[in-house]
C-alpha cells in the first residue's frame, strides 16, 4: 500500500462531486470510458463486457421511464397513444442514464481499490466497533453469494435453496458470535488495529486534491451550462475538457506506470541472467 488510504478516499469522493456537478454529456461519456478502460485490468475483458452490458440495459431503461413521464419540450418527435415524445425528454434522460451509469462504475471501482484492510486502517482508531462491522461485512457478503451459487446447483433457484442459505447464513453468524466471544471481542481495550501516519507526500495529495475540488466547483458554476428546457443548450470549453480527463485518468496512469516499471525490471533481470559471465585470461 503505498498510499495511505486517505487520499484515495478524497480522490473518489471529488470525482463524485464532480460528476454530480452537472456536467455536460461530453464530459461524462469520456469519464464513463476511462472508467471502462481502467477496468479491463483488474476484472477482465469479458467481465467488463458483462459490467458494461448491465450499465447500458439500466441506462435504457432510465431514458425510457424519462420519455414515459417527461413530456416537456417544443420539438416533438412523434406521437403515441396520447402522448408527446419531445427531443429534449430523450436527451435530458440519456444525460440522467450517463450520470448514472458513470456513477455506479466510479461506485465499483472504489469498492475494489478501498478494501476491509484500508477501510479498517482509515476508521478503527476512532471507530473501531463501525470499522469492525464494516470489515465482517466485506467477509460475509462473498460468503453468502458462494453459497448461493452452491445451493442453486443442489437444489435449483427455488424456495428450497432459499431456505437451506438462510440457515446456513444464521448457523454461520452464531458460531460467530460465540467463537468472537470467547476471544474477548468487546470485553476490553484492543490495540491491534493497522495504523499509518501521513507522509509528506500524502499531504501534498490532499492538499492537490482539494484544489481539484475547488476547480471543478468554479468550473461547473461559471464556465459550464447544461440545459434542456425550454431549449438546449451545452457550454464549456475544450480546455476544461483536458482538465476532467487529467483528473479522471489518474489511475489508468499510475497502474500504466506501474507496469512499464515492472516490465522495464523484469528485462533488466532477464538480461542479468542472459549475461555470459567474463572469462579471466
Amino acid at each position: 500500500m503505498k498510499r495511505h488510504p486517505i487520499t484515495e478516499l478524497i480522490y473518489y469522493l471529488v470525482a463524485f462531486a464532480g460528476i454530480m456537478t452537472g456536467l455536460p454529456p461530453v464530459f461524462l461519456s469520456m469519464i464513463w470510458v476511462i472508467l471502462v478502460i481502467s477496468d479491463i485490468p483488474d476484472i477482465g475483458v469479458r467481465a467488463t463486457i458483462r459490467s458494461v452490458m448491465s450499465g447500458v440495459s439500466i441506462g435504457v431503461l432510465v431514458v425510457a421511464f424519462n420519455m414515459l413521464v417527461n413530456r416537456r419540450g417544443p420539438t416533438e418527435i412523434f406521437t403515441a397513444f396520447g402522448m408527446r415524445f419531445t427531443l429534449e425528454a430523450l436527451l435530458y434522460g440519456a444525460w440522467l442514464a450517463l450520470i448514472i451509469m458513470t456513477s455506479l462504475r466510479l461506485f465499483m471501482r472504489m469498492s475494489r481499490c478501498l478494501d476491509d484492510m484500508k477501510i479498517e486502517t482509515l476508521v478503527a482508531g476512532h471507530m473501531p466497533k463501525l470499522s469492525l462491522l464494516i470489515c465482517m461485512l466485506f467477509r460475509l457478503v462473498p460468503g453468502i453469494k458462494r453459497d448461493a451459487e452452491g445451493f442453486a446447483m443442489i437444489h435449483g433457484r427455488g424456495v428450497r435453496a432459499f431456505g437451506a442459505l438462510v440457515s446456513k447464513t444464521l448457523e454461520d453468524g452464531v458460531v460467530k458470535s460465540i467463537s468472537m466471544k470467547d476471544r474477548g471481542y468487546g470485553e476490553r481495550k484492543r490495540s491491534s488495529f493497522q495504523r499509518r501516519p501521513l507522509s509528506y507526500t500524502d499531504i501534498l495529495s490532499v492538499i492537490f486534491l482539494g484544489l481539484c475540488l475547488c476547480l471543478m466547483v468554479y468550473l461547473s458554476v461559471g464556465s459550464m451550462k447544461v440545459r434542456f428546457f425550454p431549449s438546449i443548450s451545452i457550454e464549456y470549453s475544450r480546455y476544461y475538457l483536458l482538465v476532467y480527463f487529467a483528473y479522471y485518468a489518474v489511475p489508468l496512469m499510475i497502474r500504466f506506470k506501474e507496469e512499464a516499471g515492472w516490465l522495464l525490471s523484469r528485462r533488466r533481470i532477464m538480461d542479468l541472467n542472459t549475461k555470459e559471465p567474463v572469462k579471466r585470461v
